[in-house]
């Protein structure tokens, strides 16, 4: 619905059904709220350079399908060999799994100079997902490793920035040049973890051999963790390690491991800029991580 040109407001609720699911939980309602308010078209901005000024707002919930079509169900395969074929069981079934639900808020600012020859927006996106999907270790005894499971919420809060441009628009001369840059910066927290999740990072904070992946509420799911090294010990020529406590050991342990950084960028984007001259185009793109 939009009045007068300036105010709009947009609204939907949806049922989606899906097989990928459990028997109970193959339905979700999802919605949305969305509002803007046009403010270019105000008396007061008459005449100025500003040709576009608009504030945004969205709520709304979403539910994700990014996943096997086929992981809330006991499947079977066929199988043979020189002497026998046979029938076998080839994922263990979770008749309890449910939609990946996502809780969404967005609110933002577009402007536009010059008849839109400059134009920019600035938005906060604030996202919690609840009921996430993922493999989880399960007892050996069911012939299987590992089982899709619900285990716990994410929220991921960011910032995006865009600004491009029309800089040269020659018309006698046929030539244009145009410069487009954005910029994102995001951070994720693990909110809630729930058992499953737990006992898989007992077992992975045990396992000596390898290294495996540790979820930690209040942490990023991408952190980056490490047994603080103090050096080399000049006189015994050993490793000097740091345990949670402050104390120093030669022996190096998981469980002293702590956040050292993190694998998501502080800031990441791209920028591209398109030369056009008569006929002849030219297009240049760079992505960019800080």
């Amino acid at each position: 619905y939009m009045y007068d040109q300036r105010f709009s407001v947009d609204f939907n609720i949806r049922g989606d059904l899906s097989s990928q699911f459990g028997a109970d939980t193959k339905m979700a309602p999802f919605w949305s709220v969305g509002l803007r308010w046009n403010m270019e078209r105000e008396k007061w901005l008459e005449g100025s350079i500003i040709s576009n000024l608009t504030l945004f707002g969205s709520v709304g919930t979403t539910g994700s399908q990014s996943y096997s079509p086929y992981q809330a169900k006991e499947t079977y395969s066929f199988g043979s060999n020189q002497t026998v074929t046979g029938i076998y069981e080839s994922q263990y079934p979770n008749y309890d799994v449910t939609w990946e639900r996502a809780r969404k808020y967005n609110v933002g600012l577009e402007f536009g100079l010059w008849n839109s020859r400059l134009n920019a927006t600035v938005s906060y996106y604030h996202n919690y997902t609840d009921e996430m999907l993922l493999g989880t270790n399960i007892q050996p005894s069911t012939g299987f490793s590992t089982l899709t499971r619900n285990v716990g919420a994410v929220l991921n809060e960011g910032v995006d920035v865009s600004l491009n441009g029309l800089l040269i628009n020659n018309y006698e001369n046929q030539f244009q040049w145009s410069l487009s840059v954005n910029a994102t910066h995001n951070r994720n927290v693990i909110k809630k973890l729930f058992n499953e999740l737990k006992e898989m990072n007992r077992k992975n904070q045990e396992n000596r051999n390898e290294i495996l992946p540790i979820y930690e509420e209040g942490e990023s799911t991408t952190v980056i963790k490490s047994v603080r090294s103090l050096g080399i010990d000049p006189a015994t020529g050993q490793e000097l390690f740091q345990k949670l406590n402050g104390e120093k050991t030669f022996v190096w342990d998981a469980a002293d491991k702590v956040p050292v950084g993190d694998t998501e960028p502080k800031v990441r984007g791209a920028v591209n800029s398109s030369l056009i001259w008569k006929n002849l185009s030219v297009n240049l793109g760079f992505s960019y991580q800080f």
